[in-house]
């Protein structure tokens, strides 16, 4: 990386090792233009990755906690515990919410903060930053489930939620 401030002169950096050995040499303005450019895409890059592995993650928690409460109910029937059957209904209920909650906020967790990262990928260039936002639009007009997640999720983050035991 650019050691600190350690610009040498108008047209010189120097770059260090940190890692390594902790020497340094010397690169042009234009070499180091373009190493702090490229740092920047992989940063933006890593960070949208991250907010994709999230969303990811949350999906396979959701699908998991519904073959588990299926097969609980298929193996064990309606109330195999010695509990309440509305409580038991309700403890299943509530697994399911919370994966369902925890996978439409990081859908939008991404929605939301991915065009701040594509910033550091584009580099300024608004044709790009514009047409990824058309994309978007695109992709939300066209598709019932992308609205269908928006709109469970503003209800489940705003107002009630789903599957209620009331």
């Amino acid at each position: 990386m650019i050691c600190g401030e350690a610009k040498l002169s108008n047209s010189s950096y120097e770059l260090c090792d940190e890692l390594g050995d902790g020497l340094s040499t010397k690169i042009d303005e234009l070499s180091a233009h373009e190493l702090m450019e490229s740092y920047k895409f992989l940063v933006s890059m890593n960070e949208i990755e991250e907010l994709f592995a999230l969303v990811s993650a949350c999906y396979a928690d959701f699908e998991s906690n519904l073959f588990t409460v299926a097969l609980e109910h298929h193996v064990h029937g309606e109330n195999a515990s010695s509990e309440p059957i509305e409580l038991s209904i309700g403890k299943k209920k509530d697994r399911i919410r919370q994966t369902v909650l925890s996978l439409l906020t990081a859908y939008r967790a991404l929605c939301d903060q991915a065009p701040q990262r594509l910033d550091g990928i584009t580099a300024g260039n608004s044709a790009l930053d514009t047409e990824f936002k058309r994309q978007i639009s695109v992709a939300f007009d066209a598709s019932f489930e992308f609205r269908l997640f928006d709109a469970l999720r503003n209800i489940m983050t705003h107002k009630v939620l789903p599957f209620s035991n009331a």
